[in-house]
């Protein structure tokens, strides 16, 4: 990620605006400008490039100026006299951690979990000082997933010494699995979200969104990417896909219809705006909702539940109308089910089906998938059969208990208004 001085957790947003929004305060030899400026095999340890720079020259110079160029030696001096200095010493350190070596022991597993005892035989390989965990809870104190990992190293002596306290803050090392897939590109796989609602057709898209662990990064790097979202409304009406899909939009989308561009804005801001990375597909917002639409009418999801009030609905029926009606290959496909608990019964809330970014065809939702994000899965089709732990089918039943309710309220106010 980059060689951060101790102080960022103090400074680091100063400068990290000093950097983005200012121009023209640093001398050309302060500038990362070209290849020439960053030593040979920098390129080859693996970095992400955010979406507001254009390219890795772009990229390298944000890492140089809001972070090596402002370190201290001794609170006196500058602590690197260019680019090329602070590069070079990123990657001597990398090196003393052999941590390639180390981590190839750590075998990726795809959507498989290691347990706490696996990963600590290899963490404490490292040796001490051991490295501060930076991890993201994904589930209780059950499951992890390791952000990245924080070596700390003495200013003079360049030699590794214990991180402080405060760095340490972030730190949660009471877990029970570690979550390592085989990469962390930037979208393995995309999960189709949709909502049951009080009419027909009872399934809505409710949005798109990525895999969690980038879903993750993209909700903490929203602030940088905020900029993207200033041409939405123009970029949405001057398409003309936009007023031939408003139909659409009322229709399958989970909207209110009150304000729509304001509505889709605020979807494409949290889930298409991560989605930007599929550029093959997805440029511009329009064809993010274009894409989702699609998707949703290939698998005819406005027919799986398209019961009416009253109508006898069990885990059989249901299992058997999902495979008449939809185009999923269901031999490999697992489609998530969700609930929400009322008094103590479980109705259905969401049904949450993922597909591969590449060939954006249906995959099997992975675990991580419901249990990243803190969620509770109920009941799961899968090949063809529900298989449950708690029933999710009372979904008619609530709805004609909220008809009733509703009825009987307007009884009560016509006879005593």
């Amino acid at each position: 990620h980059g060689l951060w001085q101790e102080d960022h957790e103090i400074y680091g947003n100063r400068r990290r605006n000093l950097c983005l929004l200012h121009e023209d305060w640093r001398s050309e030899p302060n500038i990362v400008q070209n290849i020439s400026d960053v030593p040979v095999g920098y390129g080859d340890i693996p970095g992400s490039v955010a979406a507001r720079f254009k390219n890795k020259i772009e990229w390298w110079d944000y890492q140089w100026c809001a972070h090596g160029y402002f370190m201290m030696k001794n609170d006196i001096e500058p602590h690197f006299e260019s680019p090329m200095n602070y590069f070079r010493t990123i990657i001597r350190l990398y090196k003393i951690l052999n941590f390639d070596a180390i981590v190839k022991e750590l075998e990726p597993k795809r959507y498989v979990f290691y347990k706490i005892e696996e990963w600590n035989r290899i963490y404490k390989t490292f040796g001490r000082p051991l490295p501060v965990v930076h991890n993201i809870r994904l589930e209780d104190q059950n499951i992890t997933g390791v952000v990245q990992l924080v070596f700390c190293f003495g200013s003079v002596t360049e030699q590794r010494v214990d991180c402080s306290s405060k760095m340490k803050e972030k730190q949660d090392l009471e877990f029970e699995n570690v979550y390592f897939p085989e990469s962390y590109e930037a979208v393995s796989y995309v999960a189709l979200r949709l909502q049951m609602t009080l009419r027909k057709p009872f399934l809505k898209i409710k949005e798109m969104i990525p895999s969690f662990i980038y879903n993750y990064i993209h909700l903490n790097y929203l602030q940088d990417r905020e900029f993207l979202m200033e041409a939405f409304d123009q970029q949405m009406l001057h398409d003309d896909r936009y007023e031939s899909s408003r139909e659409d939009f009322e229709t399958y989308w989970y909207l209110d219809g009150i304000n729509l561009l304001e509505e889709l804005k605020d979807v494409f801001r949290f889930t298409g705006l991560a989605l930007y990375q599929m550029k093959k597909r997805i440029n511009n917002p329009m064809d993010y909702f274009t894409l989702v639409t699609d998707l949703y009418k290939n698998i005819t999801a406005n027919n799986w539940f398209d019961y009416n009030l009253g109508d006898s609905v069990t885990k059989v029926t249901v299992s058997e109308r999902f495979a008449k009606t939809s185009n999923l290959e269901l031999h490999e496909s697992r489609v998530i089910f969700l609930c929400k608990v009322i008094d103590g019964q479980h109705y259905l809330q969401e049904i949450r089906i993922c597909y591969s970014t590449d060939t954006l065809t249906v995959i099997s939702c992975p675990s991580a998938e419901f249990r990243g994000r803190g969620l509770k899965e109920m009941s799961i089709i899968f090949n063809g059969k529900v298989v449950t732990r708690t029933s999710c089918f009372r979904w008619t039943k609530l709805l004609t208990e909220i008809i009733t309710l509703i009825l009987l309220l307007l009884v009560f106010k016509y006879v005593f208004v």
